[in-house]
C-alpha cells in the first residue's frame, strides 16, 4: 500500500511540475524581445527544447553544412557532460 501511494504522489508532483513548466512557458513567449539578449534567447530556447524531448539522433538527410556542425556539437562528450551537470 505503501508503494501505491508514492507512485501517486510522484505522479501528482509530476502533473504539478509539469503545470509549472507550460506556465512558465506561455510567460516567456510574452516577454518583450528587447528584455533579453541574444545569448539569453537562445539559451532559453536549448532549455526548452531540451525539455520537450531528446535531440533527433541523426540530422535530417538534407542537412546543411551548419545543421550538421549543430548535430555533432551536440552530441560530443563535452557539450553532454556540461548539460548533465
Amino acid at each position: 500500500m505503501a508503494l501505491a501511494a508514492q507512485m501517486n504522489q510522484y505522479a501528482e508532483e509530476e502533473a504539478e511540475l509539469a503545470g509549472r513548466f507550460e506556465e512558465a512557458e506561455l510567460f516567456q513567449q510574452h516577454l518583450p524581445r528587447e528584455m533579453l539578449s541574444s545569448v539569453q534567447q537562445l539559451k532559453l530556447y536549448a532549455l526548452t527544447k531540451q525539455a520537450r524531448g531528446p535531440a533527433p539522433a541523426a540530422p535530417p538527410s538534407q542537412a546543411s553544412e551548419m545543421e550538421l556542425a549543430k548535430v555533432a556539437s551536440c552530441s560530443s562528450p563535452h557539450t553532454r557532460a556540461r548539460t548533465a551537470a
